[in-house]
């Protein structure tokens, strides 16, 4: 029962439930980033080491939330007319940026600014010298192998979601799905950009 709810949740819950257990993750994806600095400043992006009070962090959570509503509302419209719940909408691709709690709690156990600072300084000739360890990269390549993991995890619960939402399937589907995942990739993008006058390309 556990797997097969951490494979697709949007069997067993939906509703005013499911809205409430996705705003609560946002809600607590931007507290514990206010202390790990960690961005997630894009439907796939996740950011290290820049400064932000909670406000900055749940700002882009919505923005971001906002993003995928609006483009799933859109495509839903379009494929099925009005016979899908908004509520449902709201809630799913709130729950599907639920993954990322994990990558938003992985500074706590790694710090991934040592890494970052000496790649800024190295290829980009921005900062100050740092030197760095093995167990620095080691940490820092773990980091980023779980990233990948949590980005993939939550593209799985929004094509789940996407299924569910607009009951289809099928390679069509699948096609559809890839692209509004990039419609609202670049919508959340310039949203941050022009609500928050943060770069496209990360902060």
């Amino acid at each position: 029962m556990i797997s097969k709810w951490l494979l697709n949740p949007f069997r067993y819950i939906s509703g005013w439930a499911a809205l409430a257990l996705g705003f609560t993750g946002l809600v607590a994806m931007a507290l514990i980033s206010s202390y790990t600095k960690v961005h997630l400043d894009g439907v796939v992006d996740v950011h290290f080491g820049h400064q932000g009070g909670f406000w900055v962090f749940f700002r882009e959570n919505l923005i971001v939330w906002a993003s995928l509503v609006l483009v799933y509302g859109v495509t839903g419209l379009i494929m099925r007319g009005a016979t899908f719940r908004f509520l449902d909408l709201s809630a799913y691709t709130a729950m599907m940026q639920l993954p990322f709690i994990i990558a938003v709690l992985l500074p706590v156990f790694t710090d991934p600014s040592v890494v970052v600072d000496y790649i800024m300084h190295t290829y980009l000739g921005r900062g100050d010298p740092v030197v760095v360890t093995t167990g620095d990269i080691a940490g820092f390549i773990l980091m980023m192998l779980i990233i990948i993991v949590m980005v993939f995890w939550s593209l799985l619960w929004g094509f789940f979601a996407f299924k569910t939402l607009f009951n289809t399937g099928g390679l069509k589907a699948a096609a559809l799905y890839v692209m509004v995942i990039i419609l609202a990739e670049t919508l959340s993008l310039l949203g941050i950009h022009i609500l928050l006058g943060v770069s496209p390309i990360g902060l």
